[in-house]
């Protein structure tokens, strides 16, 4: 069975300089993941992982960095040169949590980017085993196998429509596949207010679906409605109530739109208008 250590090894590399470090983020309340950054805002991703409020990565030393998709696997996203750490100077903020830290309040660590197995990143994924929890480790403690290696990069497949949710603030951040099937169905749609549970049913019937209309909501908060203009342009979760046949027509649409305003009271308790 092949491990992640004899790849470290044939790449010139020393386990025992190695901090193995998955992040796998479930506290984050803004629809976003460390593998999500990673994949569509790297920078985001490199500053999330440089500001840590314990001292956990060696220095000097590397760290072999992992991230958790959707499906729960842990796969490969780089290796990382850890040359020092020092406390903030200046406010900083966290691109996952969107934490403000006052200056002097956490560690910002110095990682550098390696190109050592960088042919790999996005297609290995290892066997992490049992403590989870146990986020860092010691590569030469932890000899990890290596569970595949893929040809290419997969993004995880759509969920469907029903099981599909999203923050508006994060639709950047959904695979390109999801966004294309997205463009291809429309249909009746739920915001809920992420600040105060308040919902709000539309509908999308244009050519590009539910995500041309979803752009709106990304771009400004409010997509130009009145009632939703008056939330402040508050962070909204998407979530698809129906999806509309190929043979409906838009007062079809429209017609299912003011059942599910009816169905949820959103009229009276909640952000329509009408």
């Amino acid at each position: 069975m092949l491990r992640f250590n004899t790849l470290l090894a044939e790449a010139g590399i020393d386990p025992a300089d190695v901090q193995l470090v998955r992040h796998q983020d479930a506290r984050s309340p803004r629809g976003m993941s460390p593998y999500a950054l990673w994949r569509g805002r790297r920078d985001d991703f490199e500053r999330y992982q440089s500001l840590q409020t314990r001292d956990v990565f060696s220095t000097p030393g590397l760290i072999a960095a992992f991230v958790v998709p959707p499906n729960g696997e842990t796969l490969f996203a780089g290796v990382y040169a850890v040359s020092s750490v020092t406390r903030n100077a200046a406010p900083e903020r966290c691109p996952l949590h969107g934490t403000e830290f006052a200056p002097g309040s956490i560690n910002v660590y110095a990682l550098q980017s390696m190109e050592a197995l960088s042919s790999l990143r996005g297609l290995l994924t290892i066997e992490w085993g049992e403590g989870a929890r146990a986020w860092v480790q010691r590569a030469q403690n932890q000899n990890k196998p290596v569970i595949e290696l893929r040809r290419r990069f997969e993004e995880p497949p759509f969920p469907g429509p029903l099981a599909f949710r999203a923050r508006s603030d994060a639709l950047d951040l959904l695979p390109l596949s999801w966004a294309t099937t997205l463009s291809a169905i429309g249909g009746v749609y739920l915001l809920v207010s992420d600040a105060t549970g308040k919902q709000y049913v539309g509908s999308a019937t244009g050519e590009e679906g539910f995500w041309s209309r979803w752009q709106a909501y990304a771009r400004d908060g409010h997509g130009g409605n009145y009632v939703l203009r008056t939330q402040a342009a508050a962070p909204f979760w998407i979530s698809i109530l129906e999806t509309a046949p190929s043979s409906a027509t838009r007062a079809d649409v429209i017609a299912a739109e003011q059942r599910w305003k009816d169905k949820l009271g959103s009229r009276a308790h909640g952000l329509n208008a009408n």
